[in-house]
């Protein structure tokens, strides 16, 4: 006996409603917690050198498998693909020198640590442009993927030199301050689009990477708001690593 249409529709939309909350649950939960944590606890656990070495192995792990992601794409010829892989790239690159920064481990006291952290995202967003601009200026980039992202590669890797050769160059957003709200805000949106963008391609094909990566990204947009509600070293700082790197780990995968 063949099934109704009622029948053959039930399992997406199970899965639609499952992947849904999952999503709903996971942004809800992140941004909580990292607010959360950040206005409740205000105990610090400082080891310059520790700090150094835990983020700059979790962020060159994170480096890794993006760039994984962008040959994967360079070899299949799939330009969006490169470009998210672009994106990830940066978000790791740049905590790298972020690690590397750390004041009482290779430095001392630099605004370079905390600029690193805050121009990630931002910078890393550029290589996403093609995909929100209208159509004819997003097909007419598109074609140049090739070249596009390359050149967004550079800019990320001469923007972690420039800083880590001077580590005052680029000055640091104070904890709070409208700067880095705004800073805040501009990642948890960028990451919060292109969650969304995922999270449709997940609900219109029923399939379950996509969903992973829109969760990924779920907690790296999670993890900026320690520029409004947290300081070095604190709680939130550390959860905020931890949800960066996850984050990137799942987009990764």
């Amino acid at each position: 006996m063949e099934p109704t249409d009622a029948e053959a529709m039930a399992p997406p939309r199970r899965w639609a409603r499952r992947a849904l909350l999952t999503w709903v649950s996971t942004w809800v939960l992140a941004v909580s917690t990292q607010v959360g944590v950040g206005l409740a606890l205000d105990v610090t656990w400082v080891d310059p050198v520790l700090t150094m070495w835990l983020v700059v192995l979790a962020a060159a792990l994170c480096a890794v498998l993006s760039a994984v992601v962008v040959v994967r794409a360079f070899r299949s010829g799939s330009g969006e693909t490169a470009m998210l892989g672009s994106f990830l790239m940066g978000i790791s690159v740049l905590p790298v020198a972020h690690g590397l920064l750390i004041p009482g481990a290779l430095y001392g006291a630099n605004d370079g640590v905390l600029a690193t952290a805050q121009l990630a995202v931002p910078v890393s967003a550029v290589a996403l442009v093609p995909l929100v601009l209208p159509a004819g200026f997003a097909r007419s980039l598109a074609r140049r993927w090739r070249l596009a992202v390359p050149a967004h590669l550079s800019i990320v890797f001469g923007l972690a030199a420039a800083v880590l050769m001077w580590p005052d160059l680029v000055p640091a957003a104070p904890t709070g301050s409208p700067a880095a709200v705004t800073v805040a805000a501009v990642s948890l949106l960028v990451c919060f689009g292109l969650s969304v963008r995922h999270l449709r391609l997940s609900l219109l094909s029923g399939a379950g990477a996509p969903l992973v990566l829109s969760t990924g990204l779920a907690l790296v947009g999670s993890a900026p708001l320690l520029f409004v509600v947290g300081e070095m070293y604190s709680v939130a700082f550390w959860l905020a690593h931890a949800l960066d790197v996850t984050g990137v780990l799942l987009a990764a995968a």
